[in-house]
């Protein structure tokens, strides 16, 4: 039971790290399921070396970090879907921006210059 609660600490250590890099670098902030992962994660490892869990706290405790993983992984991949929606509607009013300001610098006979 040690090596598998070990295993799922290690788990829930590498998913949370992994989506705070990923919250990081593209600006979302911390996340705060993604420390409750690394903090269950530390605590599920400190609770298999210290001691000798039974079958079913060890378990109980293997299904929560899962499930913890579980909702940590759809939200975050809420939170990353609405920042790409948001950033390809952006993008989409600066590029309609852009056109109706050459639109504008060019006389209407004249052929497009490129830059």
């Amino acid at each position: 039971m040690t090596a598998l609660l070990v295993i799922s600490a290690l788990l829930l250590i590498a998913s949370g790290g992994i989506k705070l890099r990923v919250s990081a670098r593209t600006g979302l902030g911390v996340p705060p399921l993604s420390l409750v992962e690394l903090l269950a994660g530390v605590g599920i490892a400190a609770s298999a070396l210290t001691g000798d869990p039974t079958v079913e706290s060890g378990f109980r405790l293997v299904l929560g970090g899962v499930a913890l993983v579980l909702v940590s992984s759809v939200h975050m991949g809420m939170k990353l879907a609405a920042g790409r929606r948001e950033r390809d509607d952006s993008e989409g009013v600066r590029l309609f921006k852009y056109a109706k300001y050459l639109s504008s610098q060019t006389p209407k006979d004249a052929p497009p210059q490129l830059l």
